[in-house]
């Protein structure tokens, strides 16, 4: 589950909060489908950079599993350990699964809907 608390105490306004969770929804899934895409085509480098991006803005939802997920992601696709392809790929599913209700929870509770 996500919460807002810390976003609301960075930014101190509903709107500035309500316009990250839209860019979320809009950038994460995006995001996510390049990440898997490098991963699939070997594009480690890529990879680690499009999950420590994911990271970072799944912490300030302060979901700790999707964050500790895109941080083992972030640090096996970065440390070129290409023996461990099919853990890697498998681990950005899950991701994919986290984040997909992630954006659904947000478009339910929030009313926030990508483009």
């Amino acid at each position: 589950m996500i919460d807002l608390s810390l976003l609301q105490n960075l930014f101190g306004d509903e709107e500035l909060v309500h316009k990250f969770l839209y860019n979320f929804n809009n950038e994460a899934p995006r995001q996510l489908e390049k990440l898997i895409s490098h991963i699939q085509n070997e594009e480690f480098k890529k990879a680690s950079i499009e999950a420590h991006s994911l990271k970072t803005q799944l912490a300030y939802l302060q979901d700790v599993d999707a964050v500790n997920m895109a941080y083992t992601l972030e640090k096996q696709t970065d440390s070129n350990h290409f023996d461990a392809h099919g853990q890697i790929l498998e681990l950005s599913f899950q991701l994919k699964e986290k984040i997909n209700s992630i954006t659904e929870l947000i478009k339910n509770d929030y009313h926030i809907c990508p483009k």
